[in-house]
């Protein structure tokens, strides 16, 4: 039985070399931009979801867009080592609080997520910085030591979420008037400067039932 030579490709002389090799070429180009695609769509999508809820509760959609990249980084599924679930990372108390059957669900979670956050602002008359240590700590941390508590876990998120918040940025131009104005958009410089002053232990994630 004669011995397997080596196979060689062959090409006649008058061959397009560029029409065989073409359609795989595509085909491999294709196959490596489908995730890549189907992730640009989902965070779109996901986007468009945020705007809507936030622009309705009075919330500038650039705020949430900004927590939400601290808190999942837009992965719908992402559960915190302390329990908290979803796009905006919600506790269950809270979820529960706000009606969140399925925090896996981003339009249920953006939802929860985007009222709580409302209520926090309300709460705390505006001042961002507070309420974003409430959303993060919970309200009793904020209120028990008058402002940003001393967590170094806390401290870094506020830090994070003001460094990516660029006010109105996403804001459709046909949105009208939110509740982040001048004023409360004022109170950033000053407690960020607070934040990378300070220097401390890490904390609970834990945010308190209201």
């Amino acid at each position: 039985m004669a011995r397997g030579r080596p196979t060689h490709l062959c090409f006649s002389p008058g061959m397009n070399i560029k029409g065989v090799f073409l359609p795989w070429i595509l085909m491999a180009l294709l196959l490596w931009r489908v995730p890549a695609l189907a992730a640009e769509e989902y965070r779109r999508s996901v986007r468009d979801t945020m705007l809507a809820i936030a622009s309705r509760e009075g919330v500038d959609p650039a705020l949430v867009e900004a927590m939400i990249t601290v808190e999942s980084d837009f992965n719908p599924r992402a559960v915190s080592p302390k329990g908290a679930m979803g796009l905006m990372q919600l506790m269950p108390q809270t979820a529960s609080r706000y009606g969140v059957s399925n925090p896996f669900d981003p339009q249920e979670n953006l939802t929860g997520g985007i009222r709580y956050l409302r209520d926090l602002l309300r709460y705390f008359g505006g001042d961002l910085p507070r309420a974003l240590a409430a959303y993060n700590a919970g309200e009793t941390a904020v209120l028990t030591y008058g402002g940003l508590p001393p967590y170094r876990e806390t401290r870094e998120y506020v830090q994070k979420v003001l460094a990516r918040y660029h006010p109105g940025r996403v804001l459709p131009a046909s949105t009208g008037t939110l509740s982040i104005g001048r004023q409360e958009v004022a109170h950033v410089g000053e407690e960020a400067r607070e934040v990378r002053r300070g220097d401390a232990s890490s904390g609970s994630n834990e945010i308190d039932s209201a």
